[in-house]
């Protein structure tokens, strides 16, 4: 129920916070991710780690990094 999911995003806030990276990041782009966005995603989300994974600290992090930029 919505009281075990709870729980489980206490648990497990970073996996959910680069599940949640990687659905934008693949919207966002317009394609599919490649193994070697994985390191984009880790770097999004240890920076988004600093705010407590605040949604707007996730978005934020997205749109500066290189690989919404396609600067890499």
């Amino acid at each position: 129920g919505a009281s075990d999911f709870k729980d489980s995003l206490l648990k497990e806030t970073d996996r959910y916070a680069k599940a949640f990276v990687g659905h934008l990041l693949r919207f966002l782009v317009s394609r599919e991710l490649e193994p070697a966005d994985s390191l984009g995603i880790e770097k999004i989300t240890e920076k988004a780690r600093l705010y407590d994974y605040r949604l707007k600290s996730l978005v934020r992090e997205v749109v500066l990094s290189p690989s919404f930029s396609g600067i890499e």
